[in-house]
């Protein structure tokens, strides 16, 4: 089960100003938390809901068990990883591996000149994972290509380092995709512009590492 603290908010707020905040189903809003967010006069929407539910999602610190009201307590400072966010922190992992087996790839077939480019790219990668434990907000500053690459047709007749180049665009936009869509609200709004920018970014600069 979720729970949002104070101290969550209050790093949100720090990104965008919010009237309303949405929250999953069965999220425990922490006493300090409902207490910022109403002083702020921000509402809280439970996801899939029309109507407010600000009173429903909270429960006071006299409602809770006292083992309860200590485990929201220890909770306060650390990032609440639930189980989709678990599974997009695999995925990223899964995607590191495969960057650098390409890298591995690429050498064998003598384009090691490539090998910092796709350093890059892990770097990138490195970024998402601690954004993702942290809350903090991905740069993509460095991720800049002179000119936008065209739509490439995959074939058979290609050389295997643009087969290479190209099966990991592809992962890459899937996993993009899938972080994007993980950060979305119940109206499929994203609640992260960083990880909308990256999920253009990032695959488009792999597919720009085709003209080298």
């Amino acid at each position: 089960m979720a729970v949002l603290t104070e101290s969550d908010v209050r790093r949100l707020l720090k990104k965008e100003h919010l009237t309303e905040m949405i929250i999953a189903k069965g999220t425990i809003v922490t006493p300090s938390a409902k207490g910022f967010l109403t002083d702020r006069g921000i509402n809280v929407i439970i996801e899939g809901s029309p109507k407010l539910h600000q009173e429903d999602t909270t429960t006071s610190e006299d409602e809770l068990p006292v083992d309860e009201v200590t485990k929201v307590t220890e909770k306060d400072s650390q990032p609440v990883e639930t189980y989709p966010l678990k599974k997009i922190r695999i995925q990223w992992s899964l995607f590191k591996l495969e960057v650098i087996k390409t890298q591995k790839a690429l050498e064998k077939l003598e384009k090691e000149n490539l090998k910092d480019d796709l350093q890059i790219v892990l770097k990138t990668i490195d970024d998402v994972l601690e954004s993702l434990s942290q809350g903090n907000w991905v740069n993509t500053s460095y991720l800049s290509h002179v000119t936008e690459t065209e739509e490439i047709e995959i074939n058979f007749e290609m050389e295997e380092s643009y087969l290479e180049l190209s099966r990991l665009s592809l992962l890459c936009e899937d996993v993009c995709c899938e972080t994007v869509t993980r950060f979305s609200n119940g109206f499929g709004v994203s609640l992260r512009e960083d990880l909308v920018e990256l999920e253009t970014k990032l695959p488009l600069y792999i597919q720009s590492l085709m003209n080298k």
